[in-house]
Parts: C-alpha cells; sequence; structure tokens
C-alpha cells in the first residue's frame, strides 16, 4: 500500500524519517525547487512497481508530455521516440492510472508523472493494468503540472530528481514534518490559553544527513513571531560532526509567553552547518499555530475565514455502515467553552453529487481510563454521546466548508475527553483531511537516549464502522475539523434554563417563530453567530404565546438564539437561516 491511499485504511506512515520522498525541478529550470507528490508501491497489491522510497529506485532525467489523441495517455503514445528512456507527464482523467502508466511504459518511460486534474496530489488505485506496471508512479498537484507544462511547451528542457534522495548529494542536511515539535493543536481558542500555565510549546527537531559527505558543526534554530514581532529566537550548541545517513536528536527551549493575543504565530525551524547544502528545500519548515476566539483544530486553517484547509479527502476502503472523521478534544479549563458544532468539507465520488447527501455532527465523552496512546492499556471503548446534530445537502457543495449545529450545545468540562466527529454512511463521500503537518514527533517522539517527548496525545481519528482507530490515517493527516464554541459565560447557561418548543421554521427565510409555552415577562433576545459575535439584540415583552423575529436582515448562516428574561428565566437554541 502507498503512504496515502484514498479510501484505503492507512493507520500508520510505512516510512522511516530518512525515507522521504522528494520530488525536485533541477536547476536551471525556471521553476527549480521541491514540490509534493504522492505515489504508490507494490504493497497495495493492484501494482508491480519498485518502491521509490528505495534510494536505488531514485529517477533522475528529463520531463516529457505525452502525445497521443491527448495529453491524457489513455491510448498508445505517438511520441514513443521522444518518451523513450525519460519521465513520461501525464494528466489525470478518463481512463485508470494503472492504463497511463502501463501506455507510458511501453513507450519506454522510466517513470511516470501524472498531474491531477484538481487540486493537490491524490492516492493512485492500479485497476486493471496496474500489476503490469513495473516503472515508478507518481502524482503532482495540478499548479505544478501547470507550471512545468508552460516551461516545457516554451521550449525548455526541464529534468527532476524524483525519488528517496539519500546518499544523492554531497552536501544534504534537512528537517521535515514529521520530526519536529509543534503546537499540540493548530488552532486554540484564546480562552484556554490566557497565560503561560495554560500555553506552551516544546520546540525541537531531528536533524538528518542525507548527503554523502560527513557535515560539521550543525545547529538548528527555531523562531516565532506573531504581529511583526519576534516573540523567540534561539539557536542549538554546534553539533561537531554527523556522519553520513545519521541523525541527532536537538532541543531548544520551550516557548511560552505571558499572555497571547489573537492570530497567527509563524513558527519557523532552520538548520545549517558549516558546508553549502546541495539541497536547501529541506533546511527549513513552519510549524505554525494559530489563536481564534472560539474554534479548535488540529489541521490547518484559513486565518482569513477560519475554514479547516482539506486539500485531502479519505474514506476507509472497508467500511459497511458508517465512517467517520474525528478529532480529540480535552483541556484543564474546558468548562470556560461550551462547544455548539462542527466545521467540515466533504467530496463525492467521480460522477456523483453531493446534493442530497446527509452527514451527521456528533459528540462523545471518552471515558477510558487510559487515552494515552503510547500506553499498552490504551483504548478507545466507552463512548458517551452527548451531542448530535445533522446536515443535509442541498447543493453539490464539492470540497466547500459546511458548518453545522448540534441539536443542542455541549457544556464542556475540565479535564474530561471528547471525541468530536463528522459522520457519514455513502460509499460515495469522502471526508476532507490535510496533509500540510505530521503530529508524530508529538505523539511518540523521543531523543538519541531514549527518552520520551512524546505525550501520546491523540489529535485525529478515523471511525470505522463504530471502531476507532487512535491514530487515524496517520499522523501526517489530520482531520480538516473544526469544533465550534462559544465562551460559556457569555451563554447565561444557568439552572433558570427553560426549554421551548423548536423554533419555526428552521432554516427561516423572513420570520422566526419562537412558540413561548407560557412563558412570560421582558428580557433581552441575543442573536450570536459561530465565531461569538453578537449579530443582533433587541428587548422583548412576551405575553403572547409566540414571539415573532424578523431575520430578514440576517446573512444565511448558523446562529445560536439566546432569550433572558428579566425573571432569570433563559434559553437557548440554534436557528439556520437561509434564503
Amino acid at each position: 500500500m502507498k503512504k496515502l491511499l484514498l479510501s484505503f485504511v492507512a493507520f500508520a506512515t510505512g516510512l522511516t524519517s530518512i525515507a522521504q520522498v522528494s520530488f525536485y525541478v533541477n536547476p536551471p529550470s525556471m521553476n527549480s525547487g521541491n514540490y509534493s507528490v504522492m505515489y504508490e508501491d507494490a504493497t497495495g497489491l493492484d501494482w508491480s512497481m519498485p518502491d521509490p522510497a528505495d534510494p536505488a529506485n531514485a529517477v533522475d532525467d528529463t520531463l516529457v508530455i505525452v502525445q497521443g489523441v491527448d495529453s491524457l495517455g489513455c491510448d498508445p503514445l505517438t511520441n514513443g521516440t521522444d518518451i523513450n528512456g525519460q519521465i513520461a507527464v501525464v494528466w489525470r482523467g478518463d481512463c485508470q492510472f494503472g492504463t497511463k502508466a502501463l501506455n507510458a511504459q511501453n513507450a519506454g518511460a522510466i517513470a511516470v508523472v501524472i498531474v491531477n486534474n484538481d487540486g493537490e496530489p491524490v492516492g493512485m488505485a492500479g485497476g486493471d493494468d496496474g500489476l503490469s506496471v513495473t516503472i515508478p508512479v507518481f502524482m503532482i498537484s495540478t499548479s505544478t503540472g501547470e507550471l512545468l507544462y508552460n516551461e516545457i511547451m516554451g521550449g525548455a528542457t526541464v529534468t527532476a530528481f524524483i525519488g528517496n534522495k539519500f546518499g544523492y548529494f554531497a552536501n544534504d542536511i534537512g528537517i521535515n514534518q514529521k520530526d519536529v515539535l509543534r503546537a499540540r493543536q493548530y488552532a486554540t481558542p484564546i480562552g484556554l490559553a490566557q497565560d503561560n500555565t495554560e500555553f506552551e510549546v516544546n520546540v525541537g527537531a531531528w536533524v538528518y544527513n542525507y548527503g554523502v559527505n560527513t557535515q560539521a558543526n550543525v545547529t538548528l534554530n527555531a523562531k516565532v513571531t506573531a504581529n511583526a514581532s519576534v516573540l523567540y529566537d534561539e539557536t542549538s550548541s554546534a553539533v561537531a560532526t554527523i556522519p553520513s545517513g545519521d541523525s541527532v536528536w536537538i532541543a531548544l527551549p520551550t516557548f511560552s509567553e505571558a499572555t497571547y493575543s489573537l492570530g497567527l504565530y509563524e513558527m519557523v525551524y532552520s538548520v545549517s552547518s558549516d558546508s553549502i547544502d546541495d539541497f536547501i528545500d529541506d533546511n527549513g519548515l513552519n510549524a505554525d499555530f494559530l489563536f481564534t476566539d472560539n474554534e479548535y483544530s488540529y489541521s490547518r486553517m484559513d486565518a482569513s475565514n477560519l475554514e479547516p484547509s482539506s486539500n485531502q479527502f479519505f474514506q476507509p476502503s472497508d467500511f459497511t455502515s458508517t465512517f467517520g472523521d474525528c478529532i480529540h478534544f480535552t483541556d484543564a479549563n474546558a468548562s470556560r467553552k461550551t462547544a455548539t458544532g462542527l466545521t467540515f468539507a466533504a467530496t463525492s465520488a467521480t460522477g456523483t453529487t453531493l446534493d442530497g447527501q446527509v452527514l451527521s455532527v456528533e459528540a462523545y465523552e471518552w471515558q477510558d481510563a487510559v487515552t494515552d496512546i503510547n500506553d499498552a492499556g490504551f483504548g478507545i471503548s466507552l463512548l458517551n454521546g452527548v451531542a448530535i446534530g445533522e446536515y443535509t445537502y442541498a447543493t453539490d457543495d464539492q470540497g466547500l466548508a459546511v458548518s453545522v449545529l448540534f441539536d443542542e450545545q455541549l457544556a464542556l468540562e475540565d479535564n474530561a475527553h471528547y471525541i468530536f466527529c463528522v459522520i457519514s454512511s455513502s460509499q460515495d463521500v469522502f471526508l476532507g483531511y490535510d496533509n500540510g503537518l505530521d503530529y508524530d514527533e508529538n505523539i511518540s517522539g523521543e531523543d538519541a537516549t531514549g527518552n520520551v517527548h512524546g505525550t501520546g496525545h491523540v489529535t485525529s481519528l478515523v471511525n470505522n464502522d463504530g471502531s476507532y482507530s487512535g491514530l487515524g490515517f496517520g499522523s501526517d493527516l489530520s482531520a480538516a475539523l473544526v469544533v465550534n464554541m462559544l465562551t460559556t459565560a457569555e451563554l447565561g447557561v444557568d439552572d433558570n434554563e427553560v426549554e421551548l418548543e423548536k423554533a419555526y421554521p428552521n432554516p427561516a427565510v423572513n420570520t422566526l417563530t419562537i412558540p413561548l409555552n407560557g412563558v412570560d415577562g421582558a428580557g433581552t433576545l441575543n442573536i450570536v453567530d459561530l465565531s461569538g459575535k453578537l449579530i443582533s439584540t433587541q428587548q422583548v415583552n412576551l405575553s403572547a404565546s409566540k414571539l415573532l423575529v424578523d431575520v430578514s436582515t440576517i446573512a444565511n448562516g448558523m446562529y445560536v438564539f439566546n432569550l433572558k428574561l428579566e425573571n432569570g428565566k433563559s434559553s437557548t437554541f440554534n436557528v439556520v437561516v437561509g434564503k
């Protein structure tokens, strides 16, 4: 099985840290640099290709665009002379991946690069012809493919190195996402990080010598910047030597602040040595984190709209009834927050639509005694359902973020463990993930002497027919799932909560009717959006059997209505406005 295979369960990454696969466009190309890549190997039983993670199987040659009826490679190629001995570039679409690869192989290609036709690279099933393919097959993103296509069609000769670069360059030290420490989660509600006793980031990384030559005086630096101010800038003592093929763990002081502010904290790792590095693309990486008003997520988020980064979409290959993307939440001060719902994205299989698909959002209190995934007693079996909501797609919103409210808000408890999930029962639905960061070192990392600095904290999980994997699809795939919260104190939740009949219509268009069930008196109606922003406040005097609320000027979306009466009674409920 490949490292990440769409719809196939991959509960742990199968590559060692030093066995990373690179797609590197060589100088003097105008697009020289390292690009994201997905790959296949023979372990999935539908390909016969060599393992690209083995350095012996790396390729370094000219990229040639296939020609036939078109550039999709579904028919025998007409430019076999150009393809022979080179790396074939073919576009996704119209036929199986294995068919494209076999046609390129039959024309003499030494490897195949498939350009995705819609976004980031994804996994590739071999199909009918995969077992006949004995050359490496890779996929790159649409944007990368367009860059290379324009350069090649402009007359340039473009070469690329694809494979495990260990031993390829003379001087080559590097770090990677899998082997650096980062914040426990990407997005943290600032109300849960009021000072350095509530939030800190351990800092450190494994530094690798991928090159042929021994590297001397190797140092690691980490810098944290927020709001254009450098908050942290630490460089390690120099490591005297790192032999070829070896690695060293370098720890730096913990990052923490007396107070934090809303917004992005850019955390940049960089590594250097006495030598001029021949492959600088892995000399640095980002391990950023974000403070929000009310959003919690392990996946990256767009700071402008607080939507999760969904660049991959998956489902377990063997589920029969239901599956779900899930994330774990616990905090010593969780009672400061109330969970209102989840934000996620989904796609559907080729030739199908999301229109009419029904998904649920669910929350469970995780009551197993051991929640440390590194502990032998770890388990996910004692789950108590505490919140649920449902969403039916009215349009084919492929890959777009959707926010869904729980039917009833969930007041969180300090130090309790929760699992939040979006659940589907459709074989056609794939749920969003982010492959741009990796929590492996946080979860199970240890230094060179065996001292464990991984906390065992579970991040993303996969629900497969009711059974849970604590590693999900791997530490390098974070469920693109956001838990939306509000500050508990702002909700006015108390023992005088009144349960009203459901407001209608919901979704509301112009007027919302709230049945009062005999409740009367003067009070205030507050309408709040999912970010916690107050949208509307109005004084009310309840004396009839129902309250009519004008929502015609409120934008489409999901809102929390909080009715507070002067006699101390209150009621909180969720409403969707949709015109």
